[in-house]
């Protein structure tokens, strides 16, 4: 119940908001039409719906060839939606280390 302990709550509530709007952005959302009613040209997923379907999932850390690689199992759905969110990524990453 302090100012100083608020402010800094504020201040990271925006920047994980922030942050995970930009990683949709990179990565998932889909451009839609603009109307009356809704006014984001994106289609975003709540923080909750991207923490479960991206940070808590089982998966292990292997090192095969000297590569790190992420191995989340035999299930096709989780493994293409990390592909999903792969390709971006790497793109993005492409772009920002010519800079």
């Amino acid at each position: 119940m302090r100012y100083a302990a608020n402010s800094a709550w504020q201040c990271l509530s925006v920047l994980a908001f922030n942050l995970s709007r930009g990683f949709q952005l990179a990565t998932t959302a889909r451009r839609r039409t603009a109307s009356r009613e809704r006014w984001t040209l994106f289609t975003f997923e709540t923080i909750h719906t991207l923490r479960a379907l991206c940070l808590q999932r089982a998966g292990i850390l292997m090192h095969p060839q000297g590569r790190a690689t992420l191995d989340v199992g035999p299930a096709p759905g989780v493994a293409d939606r990390f592909e999903r969110l792969d390709r971006p990524l790497a793109a993005w990453n492409f772009v920002t280390s010519r800079l």
